[in-house]
């Protein structure tokens, strides 16, 4: 979320090197979103993390070195690719083609999950 001015915050507003906020701020009323008509300089994006080791590694405070690795994790990633591998989960049969969203797009509009 970008656009909102705080006198203690340090930081940079658009780091570079990921996505930047792009969504305008909706005022939703009863189920129903509607582009706001303030003069609210709020802007947001929603990114959704892939729940997985790769993710949790990236995210987590101090892993990028070889310490997120313990003996234990690595066992049950073993077990867990044997048991996909054995059930035959490991093939792609496809992907959403564009992002859905609940509350962004009124109910029954293009791109609403519903």
């Amino acid at each position: 979320m970008s656009g909102i001015n705080s006198s203690t915050f340090t930081g940079n507003q658009k780091p570079r090197g990921v996505p930047n906020p792009t969504q305008k701020a909706v005022k939703v009323v009863n189920g129903t979103s509607t582009p706001t008509d303030s003069s609210s300089d709020l802007v947001y994006a929603r990114r959704y993390l892939d729940w997985n080791r790769l993710t949790f590694a990236y995210h987590a405070v101090g892993s990028q070195s070889n310490t997120f690795d313990y003996h234990s994790g690595q066992r049950v990633t073993a077990e867990i690719t044997a048991d996909r591998k054995a059930l035959n989960l490991t093939a792609l049969y496809g992907c959403a083609p564009e992002t859905y969203c609940q509350y962004c797009k009124p109910f029954g509009a293009d791109g609403n999950i519903f």
